[in-house]
């Protein structure tokens, strides 16, 4: 092959690649990702589900007596996101381990001038609880990372523990039992995908734990959006049923649920 034919050969594949790839964002932001488990040590208390919705573990005790005291779970409907787990403890006895998590992931992107470095902000909460007669841990963070999730632009998290360190990382050790975050400054790319991810989990030998997060993304006020769309993943679905009592006394004092639905509604303001 000649160098003309070679040049025209790259220009040609790059036309193709810039069609495929102008294709594949015609076709909107990825749904959002969402997956709830529960297991325990004696495989009595099993329970995983991928999709919105709520789970609760059939759990039994020492004695045998079922206790269904184990939920996670993950929503993003409505243009509003959750993740939640929560365990309530038991009086006592070892061996009563049972593990709970839930993972919400949405998709985002800035649309406009192509290759515009974007200026956002970032705000989240979190709360997590642990009580336990041998040990548990509660988990929670938020974040806005690259899309797969391998570069973290922003975000928080927080972790209660009796015994047993969060995800059994040392690093957990340091972290309070809550966050806040208001308006933590990060840029991305125009035309590009990131992702915002809420999780949540916990742990509980004779114990109980619960565990939730609340981030949002908009647009830096000092910036002008004009020609810029913040768009959001599109709803998934059922509605949220209720959650069980003590994450809800969490998300209260968290200020409720407007995980998305603020940063969609921001974007859309501009």
């Amino acid at each position: 092959m000649t160098a003309t034919h070679a040049t025209l050969a790259t220009i040609m594949l790059a036309g193709v690649t810039s069609l495929l790839s102008s294709h594949a964002r015609a076709q909107g932001i990825p749904n959002s990702s969402l997956q709830e488990n529960i297991s325990s040590w004696d495989t009595n208390c099993a329970a995983s589900h991928s999709g919105a919705g709520s789970i609760a573990g059939g759990c039994y005790d020492t004695s045998g007596v079922p206790t269904n005291n184990v939920t996670a779970s993950a929503y993003y409907v409505g243009g509003v996101g959750q993740a939640a787990v929560a365990e309530n403890p038991y009086s006592s006895g070892f061996n009563e381990q049972e593990w709970s998590s839930a993972t919400a992931t949405a998709y985002f992107e800035v649309t406009g001038p192509s290759n515009s470095s974007i200026p956002l902000l970032f705000s989240a909460s979190g709360a997590t609880s642990a009580t336990a007669t041998v040990g548990s841990y509660g988990y929670a963070s938020a974040s806005v990372t690259n899309y797969g999730g391998a570069t973290t632009l922003a975000g928080g998290a927080a972790c209660s523990y009796i015994f047993y360190l969060c995800e059994g990382q040392a690093s957990t050790g340091t972290l309070s039992p809550s966050f806040s975050i208001a308006n933590e400054s990060f840029a991305v790319t125009s035309n590009t995908l990131y992702e915002v991810i809420v999780h949540a989990d916990g742990y509980g030998n004779a114990g109980g734990f619960t565990a939730n997060a609340d981030p949002s993304v908009s647009f830096d006020p000092t910036f002008n959006s004009a020609g810029y769309t913040l768009t959001f993943s599109p709803d998934a679905s059922p509605a949220p049923v209720p959650l069980p009592a003590a994450a809800w006394l969490l998300l209260s004092g968290l200020g409720g649920l407007g995980v998305f639905a603020r940063a969609r509604s921001r974007g859309k303001a501009g």
